[in-house]
């Protein structure tokens, strides 16, 4: 790959995740909800509590499900050349948990829940969510893995993207952080 390569297609990614989460908020009507955040987010990994935009992404078109989305959840996203999934979630030092006490800890800064969407190249894109904010969704067709770990803060459950927003799983995680929303 050539240098600076990567940023570039980690910038693809970013990009491509915004159009489908746009689409999956609003029910496949809007694919520009949401838009890559200015600096996917450095002001808030700096330490800065922006308020307004944190994470990869940031609301483009202000609609109530843009704005639901958005106070429930810092989304960061990650791609990268090589990792396996499961195996760097179990390796302490591993780039996966680095990323996953990042999400964390800026969603607790902005008082929502992190949201990581990683995905290696040629390889399935998944969605990690804090095992707090789904342990009522047990739907095996959903096509989840839960991981318990000592640490509670490394305790998640990890969807195959496609499968979750097939799935109804995604809408019974408002009903969960008990956010009521019109889904029809």
């Amino acid at each position: 790959m050539r240098p600076g390569g990567g940023k570039a297609k980690g910038s693809a990614f970013e990009r491509q995740q915004a159009k489908i989460i746009s689409l999956w908020v609003s029910n496949d009507k809007d694919c520009d909800l949401f838009w890559r955040s200015s600096n996917s987010g450095g002001r808030a990994s700096q330490g800065q509590v922006t308020g307004t935009q944190y994470g990869d992404l940031t609301i483009q078109k202000p609609t109530k499900e843009a704005q639901q989305f958005y106070s429930t959840f810092s989304v960061e996203l990650k791609r990268y050349k090589k990792f396996d999934v499961l195996k760097g979630w179990l390796n302490p030092k591993s780039d996966l948990r680095d990323w996953w006490g990042q999400c964390k800890e800026e969603a607790d800064k902005n008082k929502v829940y992190p949201m990581l969407i990683v995905k290696p190249d040629r390889g399935e894109t998944f969605i990690i969510l804090d095992m707090l904010v789904t342990r009522n969704i047990n739907n095996p067709a959903s096509g989840f893995i839960e991981i318990y770990n000592t640490n509670p803060l490394f305790n998640i459950k990890m969807f195959k993207q496609e499968d979750f927003i097939k799935s109804n799983i995604w809408k019974s995680l408002y009903k969960e952080i008990k956010i009521h929303v019109n889904f029809t």
